[in-house]
């Protein structure tokens, strides 16, 4: 039997211990819900590829998922706004389904979904979307007027 002095040496160790754990089981529930709870938009693209490698779908019902299916023609995109690093599309193409499961690298927000590629069995059929800025041509500056050369009216 342990002695009273014992008792009250052992207990700042196990209330140091029991903290700790509390901590790492908040910091570890933390980073579960920052992961799994962050947002993602997924753009379901229905294009053919530039190099003629995988044609276009003539009409395609896309789910993401479970939710409700949405129906592309060629040459068109939608978005759909998920939640979690992990999901599931599934598309129907003439009575064809295909099925795939991806998941969502870590710090991308946009997600390039290609239904072609997936249809083909292209690995991998989806991408980063990444948008190109571009900057308009520079204006050729023309000399403002002046009084000595006016600028024309009417055209």
């Amino acid at each position: 039997m342990s002695t009273p002095s014992e008792v009250i040496r052992s207990t700042p160790k196990k209330r140091l211990i029991i903290r700790g754990l509390l901590m790492l089981a908040y910091i570890t529930l933390a980073i579960l819900v920052f992961v799994n709870g962050r947002g993602h938009t997924l753009l379901l693209d229905n294009k053919s590829a530039a190099d003629g490698s995988y044609a276009g779908l003539r009409i395609v019902d896309a789910t993401v998922n479970n939710q409700d299916p949405v129906q592309l023609t060629m040459r068109e995109r939608v978005k759909a706004t998920v939640i979690g690093q992990k999901h599931r599309i599934a598309i129907d193409v003439a009575g064809q389904r295909y099925e795939a499961t991806f998941k969502v690298p870590f710090g991308e927000d946009f997600i390039l979904v290609s239904l072609p590629r997936l249809a083909a069995g292209i690995d991998p059929f989806w991408e980063p979307f990444r948008s190109e800025v571009v900057a308009p041509p520079p204006a050729e500056e023309e000399p403002l007027p002046t009084l000595d050369s006016p600028a024309p009216i009417g055209g």
